[in-house]
């Protein structure tokens, strides 16, 4: 597997630290990415997945999801055709699709552009990630 070098930007949130994100396209249709290491899973925001003609659902044992917040989310399950970064295509990643406006609200408020999908460590570790913050690149591969 080839190394993708993918550009990043980190976005100040105040007192609250900072949070980094780069760009792909999620089916064909470009899309702001915030990577977090915290998270275990990838998630599509439930609104862009709406936008997606071509998403399809699927059942998984689990339903519900925890982050981005105190309590359990209610979660639906979706495979993408293609996550991509620059030449690197991810095929038939399943992810959660959760409500993430009050995420956007924050965000919106901060005057931060806000994001459509999150890169969980799902990815991130199968693909090796390594963050460079000084250089503000995601190597995955």
């Amino acid at each position: 597997m080839a190394k993708e070098k993918i550009k990043c930007t980190i976005e100040q949130l105040g007192d609250e630290g900072s949070h980094l994100f780069c760009k792909g396209r999620i089916n064909g249709k470009k899309v702001r990415v915030l990577i977090d290491t915290g998270a275990s899973k990838s998630v599509l925001s439930a609104e862009f997945a709406s936008k997606l003609k071509s998403l399809k659902y699927i059942q998984v044992e689990e339903g519900e999801t925890s982050g981005i917040g105190p309590e359990k989310l209610e979660a639906q399950f979706a495979r993408l055709k293609s996550l991509r970064f620059k030449s690197l295509n991810i095929k038939k990643l399943i992810v959660g699709t959760i409500d993430v406006s009050h995420v956007k609200a924050l965000y919106e408020s901060l005057n931060i552009e806000p994001f459509d999908f999150i890169l969980g460590g799902d990815v991130l570790e199968k693909y090796r990630a390594k963050i460079d913050y000084k250089k503000k690149t995601l190597t995955l591969g």
